[in-house]
């Protein structure tokens, strides 16, 4: 599956994706987003884990 096009029928618009993912960066990743003091601390250190553990 491709995450832009078709899937089981249902079309993915690319350009709403595209929308969909900065949304989710600003509000869940950056300390000013909605959610940014919540959430920013676990996804950097899930992402910082994942890169260690490849890096190995």
């Amino acid at each position: 599956m491709n995450a832009v096009g078709h899937h089981r029928g249902v079309h993915i618009d690319p350009e709403g994706c595209a929308v969909l993912a900065l949304h989710w960066q600003v509000e869940v990743i950056k300390l000013e987003g909605f959610f940014g003091l919540m959430l920013s601390e676990p996804v950097a250190a899930a992402v910082w884990s994942r890169v260690l553990e490849l890096l190995q």
